[in-house]
């Protein structure tokens, strides 16, 4: 008798199982037909608006590349935050305060191997003098760098019109990371003024313009005019008393702040003999 007891309750259990798994089954087939209806809708209403679906995709896409262009247009445009955005002088291209009282004054060219060395030297020590010094850039593409050198002259001078001061000083750090130098050039500039975010198209027309070769022309006849015939030549300029030092070629940074010093410690000298006269009239 209780063979047959727990025999009914095991066939009781076994077809509830039974049950069970055939209404799990029966669910999960029909999940499984509504998922492939759904999937089947959306195909059908993807193919009867693919060109709308693609030219939202495209869209998305340029939207994206155009911010990434950006945020690294932006990083660049930082690195020379302190390139002032207004100038008293338009004509000239100072890095730095222009209240700053010494000033180096920098002849280079951006196909010459030496300046791009050269380039970040001034760069740290305006950026470490809290004011005190600032950098002027002048223009002195050498003859056998050309056609590279004059084209990137004349094309930084595009991009101060275009973006500004600092767009000045960050197109021609541009030029320097990618020129491969002695006069072969840094490719398209029109790609590097877009690279910047800068306007292209009045970028193209810019290039055109004699305007920007006469500035050029200017600096390579200033000079012409004091002796300057290599790259780089770095004048530091005490613009409190306007004497001047010039030194050649890769300086490093401690040549420069040596000079600062030799400036100052002149300054110093003659302010304390006129000082002493000054007493002994008294």
């Amino acid at each position: 008798m209780k063979k047959l007891v727990i025999l009914s309750w095991v066939l009781a259990i076994s077809g509830i199982t039974a049950a069970a798994y055939a209404n799990y089954q029966v669910t999960q087939l029909n999940t499984m037909v509504t998922e492939l209806r759904s999937q089947n809708q959306f195909n059908t209403m993807l193919e009867k608006n693919a060109p709308e679906f693609n030219d939202h995709i495209q869209k998305r896409i340029s939207v994206f590349i155009d911010n990434e262009r950006k945020k690294v247009a932006q990083a660049k445009f930082n690195k020379y935050k302190s390139a002032s955005t207004s100038l008293s002088n338009e004509g000239k291209r100072i890095y730095g305060s222009e209240k700053a009282r010494y000033t180096l004054v920098e002849f280079s060219d951006t196909e010459c191997p030496y300046c791009k060395k050269f380039h970040d030297t001034p760069k740290q020590l305006v950026d470490a003098s809290n004011g005190l010094v600032n950098w002027e850039w002048k223009h002195m593409p050498l003859g056998f760098h050309n056609p590279s050198a004059l084209q990137a002259s004349v094309a930084a001078e595009c991009a101060n019109d275009i973006g500004g001061n600092q767009a000045f000083w960050t197109f021609l750090q541009s030029v320097f990371d990618t020129t491969k130098g002695n006069g072969q050039g840094a490719g398209n500039l029109i790609n590097l003024a877009m690279d910047l975010n800068l306007d292209t198209e009045a970028f193209a027309k810019c290039l055109k313009d004699p305007k920007h070769l006469e500035k050029v022309q200017a600096d390579l006849q200033h000079a012409e005019s004091i002796g300057v015939k290599s790259t780089p030549v770095t004048y530091i300029v005490d613009n409190k008393t306007g004497r001047q030092l010039k030194m050649k070629g890769m300086v490093k940074p401690v040549a420069l702040v040596s000079a600062i010093q030799k400036l100052k410690k002149e300054a110093d000298d003659v302010s304390s003999s006129e000082s002493a006269k000054q007493e002994k009239k008294g």
